[in-house]
């Protein structure tokens, strides 16, 4: 069946009437048929009125057309060892080595790091003289590490690889710059 076009007839048609002439022929030409969605589907259960003692509930939202995909499940990615080495899930590529990455963490600040680990790796190395906490995690360099090491502002400290602490010095520099130059008219 083919989609037809509308007419000047067409105005008048009920909502039932688009749907069997319009829609349905439509999406039966993608490949949908009435076995694979779901029609007229709730999606919620409607609103509670209550009125005194008295309570009853609205018609819930609905949905004309709900498609049913069928679940592909993945076989191609172990997820747990795809992600183990990273923090969030910016893998940025293949063949990217695991570093470890020493930060110095504020005396203040160690409690809640120590309590809400940044990466299972992580774990204390050694306190300061000045009571600060040495950390250190086994994990790829990639986006999400930087944000939460910069979301710790000066509390947290790069100590090392070299290239991680020059690139979030850069990142700061940056920010200060925009801060300078900010006028608020």
């Amino acid at each position: 069946m083919s989609v037809q076009s509308a007419t000047f007839a067409d105005i008048h048609l009920s909502e039932e009437d688009i749907k069997s002439r319009y829609i349905q022929p439509a999406l039966e030409d993608k490949g949908w048929d009435k076995y694979h969605m779901r029609l007229e589907y709730a999606y919620t259960a409607g609103q509670i009125i209550v009125q005194g003692s008295l309570k009853h509930r609205k018609r819930g939202k609905r949905v004309d057309y709900l498609p049913a995909v069928k679940f592909i499940p993945n076989t191609r990615y172990d997820f747990q060892e795809y992600f183990k080495d990273v923090i969030g899930v910016t893998v940025a590529s293949e063949g990217q080595e695991v570093e470890e990455i020493l930060i110095e963490v504020d005396g203040q600040q160690y409690p809640y790091v120590s309590s809400k680990p940044m990466h299972p790796s992580q774990h204390l190395v050694r306190y300061t003289d000045e009571g600060n906490a040495i950390i250190m995690l086994k994990v790829i360099d990639n986006f999400e590490l930087r944000q939460m090491i910069l979301s710790y502002g000066k509390r947290m400290t790069v100590i090392s690889p070299e290239h991680l602490k020059t690139e979030i010095r850069e990142e700061l520099q940056e920010i200060l710059k925009k801060y300078q130059s900010t006028q608020i008219d």
